[in-house]
């Protein structure tokens, strides 16, 4: 494992532990451990084209 990628992991698993954290979001911090993946974000990010 790549040292960016362990530390991401730490900066995570800590993410999990924050009780002032919404559950919502240390859900998504567990999902993102136990996957090892990052949920695309270009349908957030990439605004669609106006219909003409």
């Amino acid at each position: 494992m790549a040292k960016r990628e362990q530390l991401a992991r730490r900066a995570l698993e800590g993410m999990a532990k924050l009780d002032t954290l919404t559950a919502s979001w240390r859900k998504i911090a567990i999902r993102r451990i136990e996957s090892g993946q990052v949920e695309s974000w270009t349908k957030r990010l990439d605004t669609p084209v106006a219909q003409r």
